[in-house]
């Protein structure tokens, strides 16, 4: 039975590494997240797109964002930074209880 389940896990990992692959891909492919910046009113200048892509790593290639993203994903960066503190950080140190997914907590 160990056998069994450790032959398991040794396929499960190349399976979730080609997976995830393909999802960054298609998403990637889905076109740039900025572009809705682009037809705004007052217009949004091309010098702070350009910035906020160099900022975001979407003017790297496709391979080094998608190295980048997984050696984050491994070191439990799950988003951008808000206050100084990355996300999986702040639901470490986020109190715990009462509260529900409104906020309200509970009456």
């Amino acid at each position: 039975m160990f056998v069994y389940a450790l032959r398991r896990l040794f396929i499960s990992i190349p399976l979730l590494l080609l997976s995830s692959m393909i999802v960054y891909a298609l998403v990637h492919f889905a076109g740039d997240p900025l572009r809705d910046l682009e037809g705004r009113n007052p217009a949004v200048p091309e010098a702070v797109l350009q910035a906020r892509r160099v900022a975001l790593g979407l003017d790297k290639p496709l391979v080094q964002q998608y190295w980048n993203w997984l050696t984050g994903v491994l070191r439990g960066e799950l988003g951008l930074p808000g206050k100084g503190l990355g996300l999986s950080s702040e639901l470490t140190t986020r109190p715990r209880g009462g509260g529900t997914a409104t906020g309200r907590g509970r009456r």
